[in-house]
């Protein structure tokens, strides 16, 4: 019976591999993988998906495996969020040509705007009802969240500034 089970689970099948590092915030395409055949004594088939239209939210070394956990689907970026992090809405309005992974999180006063928070990473576009960003999901603690939460002003992103001048309380 347990050979049986055995070959039941059996498999020869092609594993997705980083042709060359890939950074967070990358939409893994077509080039960026090659697949490999491996045999299920090797990994186990339901933990490789399809990567190819997936958001890396983990750094994947050229020529390593590239697994599930470390891959966001963007059209969802709201279902991940690591232990101890919120993924938050921030409503900015429209920003369809914003490309950064690390950013600022500005009070919109209009000028130049003060820093929120500083170097949080960007998970991916909010859809609003009709399909098109007017918001950004971004990865902060619970402590941050409600800080922003509470922001009465509205607020845009920036890409990430050694420069960027705190808000006063």
């Amino acid at each position: 019976m347990g050979a049986l089970i055995w070959c039941a689970l059996a498999w020869a099948g092609p594993l997705p591999v980083a042709t060359h590092e890939l950074a967070p915030g990358t939409v893994i395409a077509p080039a960026d993988v090659r697949w490999v055949e491996v045999d299920s004594q090797v990994v186990q088939r339901d933990t490789w998906p399809d990567p190819v239209g997936r958001l890396v939210v983990e750094r994947v070394l050229g020529g390593e495996p590239v697994r599930a956990e470390r891959l966001l689907d963007p059209a969802k970026p709201e279902r991940f969020a690591p232990p101890g992090l919120r993924a938050v809405r921030v409503p900015t309005g429209p920003s369809p040509d914003f490309r950064a992974e690390w950013v600022d999180l500005q009070v919109d006063d209009g000028g130049k705007g003060c820093a929120l928070l500083a170097h949080v990473f960007v998970l991916g576009p909010g859809r609003g009802p009709d399909g098109g960003v007017d918001s950004w999901w971004v990865l902060m603690s619970p402590e941050q969240a409600l800080g922003v939460m509470s922001e009465g002003r509205p607020m845009r992103l920036v890409a990430a500034s050694q420069e960027a001048t705190p808000c006063s309380p």
